[in-house]
Protein backbone atom coordinates (compact mmCIF):
# COMPACT_ATOMS: atom_id res chain seq x y z
CA UNK A 1 0.00 0.00 0.00
CA UNK A 2 1.20 3.46 -1.00
CA UNK A 3 1.67 6.02 0.96
CA UNK A 4 -1.51 8.68 1.11
CA UNK A 5 -0.78 12.18 0.22
CA UNK A 6 -4.03 14.38 1.63
CA UNK A 7 -4.63 17.66 0.01
CA UNK A 8 -6.80 20.45 1.78
CA UNK A 9 -9.61 21.64 0.19
CA UNK A 10 -10.44 25.54 0.66
CA UNK A 11 -12.79 26.68 3.49
CA UNK A 12 -15.81 29.33 3.01
CA UNK A 13 -15.22 31.82 5.81
CA UNK A 14 -18.57 33.14 5.89
CA UNK A 15 -19.72 29.54 6.45
CA UNK A 16 -16.88 27.84 8.17
CA UNK A 17 -19.10 24.92 9.27
CA UNK A 18 -19.22 23.90 5.59
CA UNK A 19 -18.24 21.12 4.28
CA UNK A 20 -15.40 20.87 0.56
CA UNK A 21 -14.56 18.78 -1.43
CA UNK A 22 -10.53 17.35 -0.78
CA UNK A 23 -8.35 14.66 -2.57
CA UNK A 24 -6.85 11.89 -1.19
CA UNK A 25 -4.58 10.30 -3.31
CA UNK A 26 -2.26 7.20 -2.61
CA UNK A 27 -0.56 4.45 -4.47
CA UNK A 28 -3.82 2.42 -5.03
CA UNK A 29 -5.31 5.28 -7.36
CA UNK A 30 -7.50 9.32 -6.32
CA UNK A 31 -10.55 9.77 -4.75
CA UNK A 32 -12.48 12.35 -3.46
CA UNK A 33 -13.77 12.93 -0.31
CA UNK A 34 -15.73 15.12 1.73
CA UNK A 35 -14.86 16.96 4.83
CA UNK A 36 -16.52 18.53 7.87
CA UNK A 37 -14.60 21.57 8.93
CA UNK A 38 -16.10 21.90 12.35
CA UNK A 39 -12.12 22.05 13.53
CA UNK A 40 -12.58 25.71 13.09
CA UNK A 41 -16.14 26.05 14.82
CA UNK A 42 -13.87 26.67 18.23
CA UNK A 43 -12.53 29.87 16.31
CA UNK A 44 -16.31 31.19 15.87
CA UNK A 45 -17.55 31.01 19.42
CA UNK A 46 -17.93 33.49 21.96
CA UNK A 47 -15.94 33.59 24.97
CA UNK A 48 -16.01 35.16 27.91
CA UNK A 49 -14.12 38.22 27.38
CA UNK A 50 -14.44 37.75 23.63
CA UNK A 51 -18.48 38.45 23.47
CA UNK A 52 -18.27 37.85 19.47
CA UNK A 53 -22.70 37.41 19.78
CA UNK A 54 -23.22 40.40 22.04
CA UNK A 55 -25.66 42.76 19.93
CA UNK A 56 -23.21 46.12 20.28
CA UNK A 57 -20.44 43.65 18.79
CA UNK A 58 -22.04 42.72 15.69
CA UNK A 59 -23.26 45.63 15.29
CA UNK A 60 -20.32 47.39 15.51
CA UNK A 61 -18.29 44.36 13.20
CA UNK A 62 -20.86 45.08 10.45
CA UNK A 63 -20.64 48.84 10.42
CA UNK A 64 -17.22 48.67 9.78
CA UNK A 65 -17.90 45.74 7.07
CA UNK A 66 -20.39 48.46 5.48
CA UNK A 67 -18.15 51.45 5.89
CA UNK A 68 -15.12 49.93 3.85
CA UNK A 69 -17.42 48.47 1.20
CA UNK A 70 -15.88 44.98 1.95
CA UNK A 71 -18.00 42.16 0.20
CA UNK A 72 -14.98 39.08 0.73
CA UNK A 73 -14.03 37.36 3.46
CA UNK A 74 -10.40 38.75 3.01
CA UNK A 75 -10.96 42.56 2.38
CA UNK A 76 -13.70 41.98 5.69
CA UNK A 77 -11.42 40.48 7.33
CA UNK A 78 -8.68 43.73 6.67
CA UNK A 79 -11.45 46.02 7.73
CA UNK A 80 -11.51 44.83 11.08
CA UNK A 81 -8.37 44.89 11.58
CA UNK A 82 -7.35 48.18 10.43
CA UNK A 83 -10.61 49.60 12.48
CA UNK A 84 -9.10 48.09 15.55
CA UNK A 85 -5.41 49.07 14.66
CA UNK A 86 -6.22 52.35 14.15
CA UNK A 87 -9.20 53.55 16.60
CA UNK A 88 -8.00 51.64 19.63
CA UNK A 89 -4.92 53.23 22.08
CA UNK A 90 -2.25 51.25 23.77
CA UNK A 91 -2.06 51.05 27.59
CA UNK A 92 0.19 49.05 29.50
CA UNK A 93 -1.22 46.74 31.84
CA UNK A 94 -1.23 42.85 32.65
CA UNK A 95 -3.77 40.22 31.60
CA UNK A 96 -7.52 41.18 30.89
CA UNK A 97 -8.88 44.16 32.19
CA UNK A 98 -11.96 45.08 30.02
CA UNK A 99 -12.71 42.26 27.01
CA UNK A 100 -14.32 43.23 23.98
CA UNK A 101 -17.17 44.58 24.94
CA UNK A 102 -16.29 46.93 27.06
CA UNK A 103 -13.25 47.88 25.20
CA UNK A 104 -15.40 49.15 22.44
CA UNK A 105 -16.09 52.18 24.99
CA UNK A 106 -12.72 52.39 26.68
CA UNK A 107 -10.86 52.32 22.68
CA UNK A 108 -8.07 52.13 24.99
CA UNK A 109 -6.34 48.66 25.77
CA UNK A 110 -2.82 46.77 26.20
CA UNK A 111 -2.31 43.75 23.80
CA UNK A 112 -4.55 41.31 25.27
CA UNK A 113 -7.86 43.00 25.47
CA UNK A 114 -6.96 44.46 22.04
CA UNK A 115 -7.08 41.68 20.84
CA UNK A 116 -10.15 40.36 22.59
CA UNK A 117 -11.85 43.19 20.27
CA UNK A 118 -10.18 42.30 17.10
CA UNK A 119 -10.92 38.28 17.62
CA UNK A 120 -14.77 39.21 18.42
CA UNK A 121 -15.35 41.40 15.84
CA UNK A 122 -13.66 39.38 13.28
CA UNK A 123 -15.92 35.87 14.56
CA UNK A 124 -19.02 38.43 14.80
CA UNK A 125 -18.28 38.72 11.04
CA UNK A 126 -18.01 34.87 10.79
CA UNK A 127 -14.07 35.12 10.21
CA UNK A 128 -12.88 32.28 12.46
CA UNK A 129 -9.74 33.93 14.49
CA UNK A 130 -7.49 32.68 17.17
CA UNK A 131 -5.53 33.86 20.15
CA UNK A 132 -1.30 33.67 20.01
CA UNK A 133 0.32 33.81 23.11
CA UNK A 134 4.40 34.23 23.15
CA UNK A 135 7.49 36.00 24.15
CA UNK A 136 8.59 38.81 21.96
CA UNK A 137 11.74 41.31 21.33
CA UNK A 138 10.04 44.67 21.27
CA UNK A 139 12.65 48.27 20.71
CA UNK A 140 11.87 48.77 24.66
CA UNK A 141 12.89 45.13 25.38
CA UNK A 142 11.55 41.33 25.54
CA UNK A 143 8.12 40.53 27.02
CA UNK A 144 4.64 38.43 26.83
CA UNK A 145 2.82 39.39 24.17
CA UNK A 146 -0.89 38.23 22.87
CA UNK A 147 -1.89 38.81 19.25
CA UNK A 148 -4.41 37.35 16.90
CA UNK A 149 -4.87 34.89 13.87
CA UNK A 150 -7.01 35.61 11.30
CA UNK A 151 -8.37 32.55 9.07
CA UNK A 152 -9.25 33.60 5.51
CA UNK A 153 -9.12 31.32 2.55
CA UNK A 154 -7.33 28.45 3.51
CA UNK A 155 -4.86 30.42 5.61
CA UNK A 156 -4.14 31.61 9.22
CA UNK A 157 -2.92 35.56 9.13
CA UNK A 158 -1.09 37.33 11.71
CA UNK A 159 -3.20 40.35 13.18
CA UNK A 160 -1.40 42.20 15.59
CA UNK A 161 -3.56 45.69 16.02
CA UNK A 162 -1.53 47.20 18.92
CA UNK A 163 0.61 49.20 16.77
CA UNK A 164 0.44 51.03 13.42
CA UNK A 165 3.50 49.88 12.38
CA UNK A 166 1.73 46.35 11.78
CA UNK A 167 -0.96 45.18 8.60
CA UNK A 168 -2.86 42.27 8.68
CA UNK A 169 -0.39 39.52 7.80
CA UNK A 170 2.39 41.29 9.30
CA UNK A 171 4.19 41.99 12.54
CA UNK A 172 6.74 44.92 11.84
CA UNK A 173 6.61 46.11 15.79
CA UNK A 174 8.49 43.30 17.60
CA UNK A 175 9.86 40.12 16.53
CA UNK A 176 8.30 36.50 17.89
CA UNK A 177 10.76 34.64 19.72
CA UNK A 178 8.69 31.68 20.99
CA UNK A 179 5.06 31.10 20.89
CA UNK A 180 3.43 29.38 24.12
CA UNK A 181 -0.06 28.36 22.77
CA UNK A 182 -2.57 28.94 20.26
CA UNK A 183 -6.24 28.93 21.41
CA UNK A 184 -9.51 29.71 21.04
CA UNK A 185 -10.15 30.86 24.38
CA UNK A 186 -7.16 32.83 27.01
CA UNK A 187 -7.14 31.59 30.41
CA UNK A 188 -6.20 35.44 31.76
Amino acid sequence: MGMAVFSAGSICAENPQSTVKTSLSSGNGQGTWIVALSALSAYLKATTNCQATNSKVVATSKSIVKNANATTSYTKAVAIFNWVRDKIGYSSYSNTRYGALRMLSVKKGNCVDTTHLLIALERASGIPARYVHGKCRFSSGTSGHVWAEVYVNGKWYKADAVSSRNSFGTMNNCKILSIYSKSAALKF
